[in-house]
């Protein structure tokens, strides 16, 4: 039971995109925000590069319409990986291997890297590793919609995010835990030196995030 449990909660951790915040919104923490009202403030994005230092070859965030394919590119690529590394948690301690290619994906300082590799890296340990559910779904984040910004270098957004998982013991093959969950969240890209990347993943309300028996077919999808 104790196993089941502490698999549980890192899922709901990988289901909110990785993000710290969704262990604590799904464990009752009463001081979590919605990402469906506003984007964070400037201060998250103190970090960013400046307009007059970035070499400018992706749209700006300002335009919206003109920024949304590239997240949306960024998010489907982190789909794949995401679900990679989650079938072969342990590989995340290879150099060269996937999370290499995770990485390439995020700013340098964003906070979901380290988050993303611990949360990993304690499944490895643990002896076990994800495989999709029936719904063949193990990560789909469906980009919702494009949020307002007044920085060029910052761009702001809405996801819905669908795992359908099931974790099983390495050694025995035998299954620890199984079920689908779907979260409503937000997130933040940056453009460095030009080009778009992902940046970090807002605290989801605990309201949006939905636990659906095993083998749920994609509920984000069936809303578009």
């Amino acid at each position: 039971m104790v196993a089941e449990s502490r698999s549980r909660r890192a899922h709901l951790l990988l289901a909110a995109s990785l993000s710290v915040a969704l262990l604590a919104a799904c464990s009752g923490d009463d001081d979590s925000s919605s990402p469906t009202t506003e984007p964070p403030t400037s201060e998250t994005s103190s970090t960013t590069e400046s307009s007059t230092s970035t070499t400018t070859t992706q749209p700006p965030g300002t335009d919206q319409s003109a920024v949304e394919p590239f997240v949306a590119d960024l998010l489907e690529q982190r789909d794949t990986l995401a679900a990679q590394l989650r079938q072969d948690p342990s590989s995340v301690a290879e150099e060269d291997g996937p999370f290499a290619d995770y990485a390439q994906l995020f700013t340098p300082d964003s906070p979901q890297l380290a988050d993303f590799r611990e949360s990993m890296q304690g499944v490895a340990d643990a002896g076990q590793a994800d495989r999709p559910g029936p719904s063949g779904v193990l990560e789909a984040t469906h980009l919702d919609s494009m949020l307002p910004s007044e920085d060029a270098d910052v761009a702001f957004f809405q996801v819905c995010a669908f795992t359908d998982y099931e974790t099983y013991d390495v050694a025995s093959g035998d299954s620890v835990a199984a079920e689908a969950i779907k979260v409503i969240s937000g997130g933040e890209a940056h453009r460095v030196n030009g080009v778009w990347l992902l940046h970090d993943f807002l605290d989801p309300d605990p309201n949006l995030v939905e636990t659906l028996p095993s083998g749920t077919a994609d509920p984000c999808e069936l809303e578009e």
